[in-house]
């Protein structure tokens, strides 16, 4: 099913209420999503039983929220932030929070990359605030902090994360796609003073 990007899909009931949305780029995070959507289908049948059961409709707030994509009125960041610190949340909708709220932030610092030159991305990577290996935001991440310590004048810096681009990189067999983008940085960090 399309939607904004590819790809795409669409959790779907039988009565065709749309559960979950998710971009999986790969076989696990297809399962994932697929294991989500059962999941709060799972839990929304409960809470049906069980109305006045706060952890319940915290999970069931998290998890909507990690896979509301396009659709429109889905929980607030504060409704969900609230929801995580709900008392007897499920620990595997809490790990996923986690991992989702931190690629928020990254996120946010990359599009904030445009107007700053990736300088927020770069402060981040220097307080060791960059999302987790294999996220789907990594290479974007290291990226814009390629620039901002490019900006920001440190050589040194810059060489040590387009290093981790390029492991990034070369995992992902993106090699023959970013080969002028590697070229592009190299270049940029070869006009920097420094050691």
């Amino acid at each position: 099913m399309g939607g904004r990007g590819f790809p795409y899909c669409c959790f779907i009931t039988a009565e065709g209420e749309v559960v979950y949305e998710a971009r999986p780029t790969t076989e696990l995070e297809f399962k994932t999503g697929l294991a989500n959507a059962q999941l709060l289908v799972k839990l929304r049948a409960k809470a049906k039983e069980k109305p006045d059961d706060a952890a319940l409709k915290a999970s069931i707030t998290i998890l909507d929220a990690l896979g509301h994509g396009q659709r429109q009125n889905g929980p607030s960041l504060e409704e969900v932030d609230a929801a995580a610190k709900v008392e007897g949340v499920d620990e595997r909708v809490l790990g996923q929070y986690r991992t989702w709220k931190k690629n928020q932030v990254v996120s946010q610092a990359m599009r904030k990359a445009r107007e700053d030159g990736g300088v927020a991305v770069y402060e981040m990577w220097k307080k060791g605030e960059g999302p987790d290996a294999g996220s789907p935001v990594e290479l974007g991440f290291h990226y814009y902090a390629v620039l901002g310590a490019v900006k920001a004048g440190q050589k040194a810096d810059a060489e040590t994360i387009l290093a981790a681009l390029e492991k990034i990189i070369a995992a992902a067999d993106l090699g023959d796609q970013m080969g002028n983008t590697l070229e592009k940085l190299r270049g940029e960090i070869a006009t920097l003073k420094g050691e």
